[in-house]
Order: C-alpha cells, then structure tokens, then sequence
C-alpha cells in the first residue's frame, strides 16, 4: 500500500476528539505513517472526503434511532446532563416537526467544537452565565468581516458581529434561524434548548432532509461553518459519541437479538451463560449499530495462551483474554469476510480508533489487518490477524507465571 494512501487511511485514526490544533493532528499523522508533514497537508482536501466515508456508518446508526434508549448522550461524561437532554430534545423536534433525519450525537460534537457544551455556564435552565460571546469578527487574524446586524442585542457589539451562545451562531444567522425550544416565548441564543433547535433547524434548513446521508450531512456542516478543518473535527467527535452512547445499555440479551448481529453457536453459547464481560458486550453492540458482524470465537474454542496451548502445558506463556470471556473474533463484517479489502471493517477499526484512552468502548486490544493502526496503544496486526478482528477488554490475567492487570 502506498504511504499516501496509508496517511489518507490513518488520518481517520487521529483526526482531533480533543483540544489539539490542526497542526498537531497532521504531525500525529506523520508520525504513524513516517511521511513529511507536508505531504499530508497538500492533501488534506482528499482527506476529508475519506473521514466523511469512513464515518458513512452514521446512515446505519441512525436507521434504527428510534430504539435508542433515550438520555444515552447523558452517559456521556463531559456532556452535561441539561446539554444532552437539548441535544436529544433537537433531534427529536427536527424529526416530528421537520421531518428531518439527524443523530444527537452530531448535534451534541457541535455543541462540543463550538463552546465544549456551554464552558460550564449552563445554569439550571440551560442558559450560559455569563453569556458566551466570541470574538469580533473584524476580518483579523483569519476570522471573517461581519459588520454589526444586530445594533449589539446579541452580542453587545454595534460595530462587528460576534458569535454567540453555546452553539456560536452569528446574529445575522440567529435572525433567520433562531427557535424557541423552551416555551418561554424568547428566542434566546444563550439557552442550550433554543440554540440546540435552532441548530437542527439550520442544518436541516427548516424542511425534510435526510442528514443521515454522509454527503449532505457533511455539506450541512459546512454550511454551518464553511471549514474542512471543521468538518473533520465535527465528524471525529460525532463518531465518538456515536460509540459512546452505547456503553452500559446492552446487556447480552439485547447483543443476540440485534438484527445486525450473528454469531456461531459457540459464541452464542458463551453469552447466554451471562459470564461474557459486559465492556465487551456494549463494544459489540456498537459495532453491530454500524455494521452487520458475525462473532465466530468469544471463550468457547479459543486456547487458553496466547498463541495456544495452556497454563498447564505452557506455564511461562500469556493467558488470552478470551479465556476470561473479554475477548471477541469478528470473521465477517457487513456479510464478508474480514480482510485488507473489506472496507466497512476498515470502518469499524477506524471508529474504535478515534476514541481516546480510557473511554468504556475503546477495546483494549484491536487486532486487525492493517498495521497502519500499530503505533495506536493497544491496536495491533500480525500474521494471525489478517482474517479477523480481535477485540478484548482489560482485566486480571497470568502472564509468565505472573498475575498482572495491565491496560494500554
């Protein structure tokens, strides 16, 4: 594979789900692929059209979010509860009122890129106190020239406009698009409920649309802020909260009655005992939210070691996590087997990838195919990983005769 198309490939690995400036993200791409920065920049235009069909799986998500349990961007820790419930109360209004198609979680990765959900201002009616008021855009400094709409109502400014309130709408904006999400009878781009709204209403242009299409969700938000940089910030963090939303709702249950979910009777087996670690369960839930995945191994057929054998035999080698039911084998994704080609696995590693260390569905271990993922903590590919996905969760284990409980 050509080490351009291995830098285009892992950018989807490393685009930004934290505070780093686009520079730093396109060093961190170098450095995985060993290719001058540059090189990666020049190509950048090319690179967002592929974080765009890598994060495709939105479609997928989406078709089934009306057995989402609601609430579940709450479980999400840096989302403040009263932010959440205005994300999914936007999504919801969009759908009922406007007949538009759009996942809470791309509204809640603007609110999330625009302010980090309010800059903890939201009060307990959802307004920002002080309000959040952005710079003037007096065309410095790489910012636009906006000369005041608003007499300063807004965003007490009378010579530039500035965007404001939670979401950073510019007044102009606000004047065409502002809702009242919140009954009070004000349009107040302050209140997370009302600015929320007022977002589904801008994305969707205040109509039917189905934003669950990779392409006119990405034009939406360019629509929303004309940036590619943007774009792939927007898109990284919605595909993390995407996976997020999942953790703790599945139970083993609810994983083998998932219509895109199919395993083998083994596998079945290991989960119907109730033992199989319920990370890993929440972890194939969301993969299956994305793309049909079939489960050959969890326990049940895999040695206990490492590269096999058993402790018995074996005293010095490393126990599998499998053997501690917090390891899965996905051999089929999207009804193919998983190989180098099949690009809707390349999506689901790529969508694991983007999580950062610590959160409950990044495995602790992603054996795949593509050695691209290597330098990533705990992602890994070897010879006996180019026809499956393996997945495991942390936890207590032997490893050379030691008892040892460590994690990327």
């Amino acid at each position: 594979m050509g080490r351009w198309l291995r830098a285009v490939r892992t950018a989807a690995a490393v685009t930004p789900n934290d505070d780093r400036k686009f520079t730093d993200v396109i060093g961190d791409v170098a450095m995985v692929v060993g290719i001058k920065p540059v090189l990666i920049a020049i190509g950048f235009a090319m690179v967002v059209l592929i974080i765009v069909a890598v994060l495709s799986a939105t479609a997928v998500v989406v078709a089934a979010f009306g057995e989402v349990p609601d609430g579940t961007l709450g479980a999400i820790e840096e989302i403040p509860p009263i932010a959440a419930e205005a994300y999914m109360d936007a999504v919801a209004a969009g759908e009922d009122e406007l007949g538009c198609l759009i996942h809470p979680a791309v509204v809640a990765a603007i609110g999330w890129v625009e302010s980090r959900h309010g800059s903890d201002r939201l009060d307990a009616y959802g307004d920002a106190n002080p309000p959040i008021i952005g710079v003037p855009l007096d065309g410095s400094d790489g910012v636009a020239l906006i000369w005041d709409t608003d007499d300063g109502v807004y965003d007490q400014d009378i010579v530039y406009d500035r965007a404001v309130g939670p979401m950073q709408f510019i007044p102009g904006t606000w004047a065409s698009w502002g809702q009242d999400a919140n009954g009070d009878g004000i349009r107040n781009p302050q209140n997370i409920f009302d600015a929320a709204k007022s977002t589904v209403w801008y994305l969707c242009l205040g109509g039917p649309a189905d934003l669950t299409d990779p392409d006119a969700l990405a034009a939406a938000i360019l629509r929303y802020n004309h940036s590619e940089e943007y774009l792939a910030a927007v898109l990284a963090k919605a595909q993390e909260y995407m996976m997020l939303m999942f953790a703790g709702v599945a139970d083993a249950s609810d994983l083998i009655a998932h219509p895109n979910f199919t395993a083998s009777a083994a596998a079945i087996a290991d989960l119907e005992t109730g033992l199989v670690d319920v990370r890993l369960v929440s972890i194939l839930y969301a993969l299956a939210d994305q793309h049909p995945i079939y489960v050959g191994v969890i326990k049940t057929g895999h040695y206990e070691c490492v590269g096999g054998g058993s402790l018995a035999t074996n005293p010095d080698c490393v126990q599998s996590h499998h053997w501690h039911w917090r390891g899965a084998d996905i051999s089929l994704v999207a009804g193919t087997a998983v190989n180098d080609f099949n690009a809707a696995a390349y999506q689901l590693v790529s969508a694991m990838a983007l999580l950062p260390i610590g959160d409950p569905l990044r495995p602790a271990e992603v054996g795949s195919p593509w050695p691209e993922f290597d330098p990533l903590a705990g992602f890994f590919n070897d010879a006996d990983h180019e026809g499956h996905l393996h997945l495991a969760v942390c936890g207590p284990r032997i490893a050379h005769g030691v008892l040892v409980d460590t994690c990327p």
